[in-house]
């Protein structure tokens, strides 16, 4: 073997590795781009369940084949609210009649137990096709649909469902 052949052999060991290292980071961010983000939590309308300054991550595919549910948190755009992202809890789905009476929440005349405790009163609407009606879990403190001119939160406005909490700072 010549002095040249074994530079060349000690040498491919090294470019396979960085070939290998570039293609796990192109995997890891065409990841990140396609099926989960990253998000602050910013704010205490989610308190109790997300805290003010949490990292999150929402995974972007549930949608794209299915239709947001009930419950779901979801993380939205909504640029006449705030210019960042919004984090809220669905609480109306599409065609829907939601009304806030006597502290309760209605949706198409049934009670919604797990939304008590509203201050005010907020008479019954019927939430848009593609839209949702959303809430923040901290009633009190949260500024919502509740609170908007333009209440819903239509479907493309949705950038994300919440999937997990990958660190606690509240």
């Amino acid at each position: 073997m010549t002095m040249k052949t074994r530079r060349a052999n000690k040498k491919k060991p090294e470019f396979l590795f960085l070939l290998l290292v570039a293609a796990a980071l192109a995997a890891a961010a065409a990841v990140s781009l396609l099926f989960v983000r990253p998000a602050r939590v910013d704010g205490a309308s989610m308190a109790g369940t997300l805290n003010d300054g949490d990292i999150i991550l929402l995974e972007q595919c549930s949608y794209r084949g299915g239709e947001p549910q009930r419950g779901d948190i979801i993380a939205f755009c909504k640029k006449d609210v705030a210019p960042g992202l919004i984090i809220k809890r669905i609480a109306a789905l599409p065609g829907e009649i939601v009304e806030i009476s006597d502290g309760v929440l209605y949706i198409d005349g049934s009670v919604l137990p797990e939304y008590s405790g509203f201050l005010a009163d907020m008479p019954a609407c019927r939430v848009e096709e593609n839209s949702y009606f959303v809430l923040g879990d901290n009633l009190a403190e949260s500024v919502d649909s509740r609170a908007w001119p333009q209440p819903f939160v239509h479907k493309n406005e949705i950038r994300g469902r919440y999937w997990c909490r990958i660190a606690s700072f509240g």
